[in-house]
């Protein structure tokens, strides 16, 4: 292990021990306008995401929230878009289009976008299908890759016990265990392995309500950029 990994596991001594160049980090996702001051408040948390689309509209304190991560010193910052998916709701593709043109117009830096496959989608599973791929060709037109929130349960639900989406795209899942573990991981979806899990939800800290989240820090390249970051 080199000088600059073992500088990193000393830093995040909440988490579990590191692996050679791989380690387990905790973080939060929130929709709240987390100040620098608050982010001082969450000890022993290394990332945050950020909820920045919502109800079919903008989180207008998302920039604020995601600035003031990345000057506290988080390792990572991301946001996360909750999609629209009713009659009144914009199309897809003009709902990613207006959050990249957030990020971009307001000069935000992340390090990944997160899609919640969650909640009430349509009650057929094709048009889903159809929904999830239109959001996800318009991120990558735009050149921003993107990972997926679900559940097993919402999964199979909305998109179909048998719909197989990227392996290679991260997924991001919920199981309310209490539990830094992916032990509790079953395959769906196309994926073998997760890259986060949500484990603990409806915390307040310091005033900030938020959720608590695990994930191999490493597990995929984390690279650098002037608006937005690939996984």
């Amino acid at each position: 292990m080199n000088r600059s990994t073992t500088l990193l596991c000393l830093l995040i001594t909440f988490a579990l021990p590191c692996a050679l160049g791989q380690q387990y980090i905790v973080g939060i996702d929130t929709i709240e306008n987390v100040t620098s001051s608050e982010y001082t408040c969450l000890v022993g948390k290394a990332f945050a995401i950020i909820n920045c689309f919502n109800q079919d509209q903008i989180v207008s304190t998302c920039s604020s929230a995601v600035t003031a991560g990345w000057s506290y010193g988080l390792l990572e910052v991301g946001i996360s878009i909750t999609p629209c998916v009713n009659d009144t709701c914009n199309d897809p593709v003009d709902q990613m289009k207006s959050v990249i043109q957030y990020i971009y117009s307001n000069n935000v830096r992340i390090s990944h976008m997160w899609i919640e496959v969650t909640g009430n989608w349509t009650s057929s599973t094709s048009t889903n299908q159809q929904i999830l791929n239109q959001l996800f060709t318009t991120a990558n037109n735009e050149g921003v890759q993107i990972g997926i929130f679900t559940s097993q349960k919402d999964w199979y639900g909305i998109m179909g016990q048998n719909y197989q989406f990227s392996h290679t795209v991260p997924l991001w899942y919920y199981h309310i265990d209490n539990m830094q573990s992916f032990g509790d991981y079953r395959p769906f979806g196309g994926w073998q392995n997760p890259t986060m899990k949500r484990f603990k939800q409806n915390v307040t800290t310091c005033g900030v309500f938020y959720n608590v989240d695990y994930r191999l820090y490493g597990a995929r390249p984390s690279t650098t950029g002037h608006t937005t970051h690939h996984l």
